[in-house]
């Protein structure tokens, strides 16, 4: 099929909302528009290019996620699986990929024609469609991965499972976001929401360096020589937990060490946005866009530097916690200059 189908990006969509349109035929469902409960299923992709042996599937679940797999010339090892996001945006069916090769971009197709259990659609000038397929046809592809690998969520928050030993899985998207592009929100350490002025006199566990209120180890640091050796964030002080509710939490040190460890670092742009693409070697991966750090009242390397914050205090110094930084040419996991925990940098959760 050559990717001239459901690869070439028709258009980017700015906004991607998931409503239900009502279709316009007659009882054998025929017009330009489908139901989002009508997409749900197993689909095969064909083009008037199809040369035999090729094969494209579409796996639209209800939760909102797809499954893709292929075995077009991009494939590697016979076939390979896409992960991401559908919905229906006016007249378009669209795809938002959310882990694989095509992890953080966005394709769309022109519906022409809705017919039982076959959609005509436009791409790029070229006319294909998706025909309505059972299950068992895309099933035994799908059970070679183990069913915590293939997309899902938690508490309606998407996540990708990188294969990491501990099992950790990372969300998609950043706090306040709802693409992987998007920077979403500033936090301060143990702070749960966005504010105008980051410094030591708006921060909420202690007004300076040596003045704080919690998560203190050492007198020195600590009000009137405070100290109550908390190295982690408590619940309701974790923004990921805070906002995102079920399982998630902001990631410990540990977890962010592991990341790199297990995988790739690439620099990369994904809509215009400047980030790190994490490749995992299960094929997965997720992207942090460069989303820069609040600083008083500004905005510091918007697109040129990332910070993320962990759960973890750095407890020989804590007015400081632990985050990961990248810039195009370097990735690590530390307190180096920016983990003041006045600091507004932004957060990607995890699921322990």
């Amino acid at each position: 099929m050559k990717k001239s189908f459901l690869f070439l990006t028709f258009a980017v969509i700015s906004a991607l909302s998931l409503f239900s349109l009502t279709s316009c035929g007659d009882d054998d469902n025929e017009g330009i528009s489908i139901s989002v409960s009508g997409l749900i299923g197993a689909w095969s992709a064909h083009s008037s290019d199809d040369e035999p042996g090729e094969f494209q599937y579409y796996k639209f679940n209800k939760d909102g996620t797809f499954i893709e797999v292929t075995n077009d010339d991009d494939a590697m090892e016979g076939y390979s699986i896409q992960h991401g996001k559908w919905s229906i945006v006016k007249d378009k069916i669209v795809l938002e990929y959310t882990s694989g090769l095509f992890s953080g971009s966005v394709w769309a197709f022109e519906i022409l024609k809705v017919e039982k259990n076959k959609i005509s659609v436009m791409m790029w000038g070229y006319s294909s469609y998706i025909e309505r397929i059972s299950d068992d046809v895309i099933n035994p592809y799908l059970s070679d991965i183990p069913s915590e690998a293939q997309p899902s969520s938690d508490n309606g928050h998407l996540y990708v499972n990188l294969g990491l030993p501990s099992g950790t899985k990372w969300a998609t998207c950043n706090i306040g976001a709802s693409k992987p592009e998007e920077y979403g929100g500033y936090y301060a350490w143990g702070e749960t929401s966005t504010k105008s002025d980051y410094y030591w006199d708006t921060y909420k566990y202690g007004y300076d360096w040596n003045k704080l209120t919690k998560y203190c180890t050492d007198s020195y640091y600590g009000k009137d020589g405070f100290i109550d050796n908390k190295t982690e964030l408590d619940l309701d002080d974790d923004v990921a937990h805070k906002q995102w509710g079920g399982h998630w939490r902001m990631p410990s040190k540990e977890q962010f060490e592991e990341l790199l460890s297990n995988t790739t670092s690439q620099w990369v742009t994904v809509n215009g946005k400047e980030g790190s693409l994490f490749t995992a070697s299960n094929g997965n991966s997720i992207f942090l866009p460069a989303a820069g750090v609040r600083d008083d009242t500004s905005r510091y390397d918007e697109g040129s530097y990332g910070g993320y914050w962990s759960r973890t205090l750095h407890a020989d110094g804590p007015a400081s916690a632990y985050g990961l930084y990248f810039y195009s040419d370097s990735v690590f996991v530390g307190d180096y200059g920016r983990g003041r925990r006045y600091y507004g940098p932004t957060v990607r959760p995890v699921l322990p």
